[in-house]
């Protein structure tokens, strides 16, 4: 069995930023960390961090659901 943490950063670097800080404070605190993953519109130095990075093409959701 597989295990591991997923956090979402699209849009505003600030975004990034929010990301990579709860992924050091995972680690920093955590006695056997998990693998951690980022889904993402883009890569930066902040996705750089995780051990595995997701992107997606559209991160925008429709307004409107049929």
């Amino acid at each position: 069995m597989n295990r591991g943490f997923v956090t979402i950063a699209t849009g505003r670097t600030n975004y990034y930023k929010i990301a990579a800080n709860l992924l050091r404070s995972y680690r920093y605190y955590s006695k056997a960390p998990e693998p951690f993953a980022v889904i993402c519109d883009r890569t930066n130095k902040y996705t750089d961090m995780f051990d595995k990075v997701i992107p997606m093409e559209n991160p925008l959701f429709p307004t409107r659901i049929n």
